[in-house]
């Protein structure tokens, strides 16, 4: 299992550039091999550098080649999200836009969290993926973590904590966003008169 949210920084190179905001990720260090993705240049997250203080980065393929004109001498170098200072140790594959193509730099995912986001219950920004074991059924693995989650919600009534687990497949979640313009597309081009189709042959 791995966890990810969504962040948003204020981002500058490391000679002080005008700032920009972009869409950013907050990643658990075994994200990015739970999902099979191998970084284009460098490396990923180490379990290291998953914690508080934490200081690496690493760059979608669009920032990198947008604001650093696709150099692979990025590696290493510093930058400046929200005024602290972040070493590139990756550029990720052209390919790579999980969950979202917006998404321009990944952060670890403790890295900046306050002390009582890493331990209190009310704190519900974080998602979590996860991938079965071979031989595993699904209804075997929602049953063991949903009884660690109703467990969780008796010893922590007073917050916010769900009682079961409700997964979803992967594709499912990522083709959420355009599920409702297709349907829409498929609906009008099912209204099309039969003469309009004819006149496609």
């Amino acid at each position: 299992m791995a966890a990810w949210s969504y962040w948003q920084f204020n981002f500058t190179g490391e000679h002080g550039e005008l700032p920009e905001i972009v869409n950013g990720g907050a990643a658990s260090a075994n994200l990015f091999p739970l999902l099979g993705v191998q970084p284009a240049i460098g490396r990923t997250f180490s379990e290291n550098e998953d914690s508080p203080g934490g200081n690496s980065v690493m760059l979608a393929w669009n920032v990198f080649e947008r604001r650093f004109g696709g150099n692979p001498s990025t590696i290493g170098k510093q930058i400046h999200i929200d005024g602290k200072a972040y070493t590139v140790v990756g550029e990720l594959p052209k390919w790579f836009t999980f969950p979202d193509a917006k998404i321009q730099v990944w952060v670890p995912f403790t890295s900046g969290l306050r002390p009582e986001a890493l331990t209190g219950h009310d704190y519900h920004f974080a998602r979590v993926i996860a991938r079965l074991r071979p031989n595993v059924s699904l209804a075997s693995a929602v049953s063991q973590v949903s009884a660690v989650q109703y467990a969780l919600h008796l010893e922590n009534l007073h917050a916010q904590v769900a009682e079961e687990v409700a997964p979803r497949a992967l594709v499912e979640n990522l083709g959420e966003s355009v599920k409702k313009p297709l349907t829409i597309l498929l609906c009008a081009a099912c209204c099309m008169p039969s003469r309009s189709l004819w006149s496609m042959w």
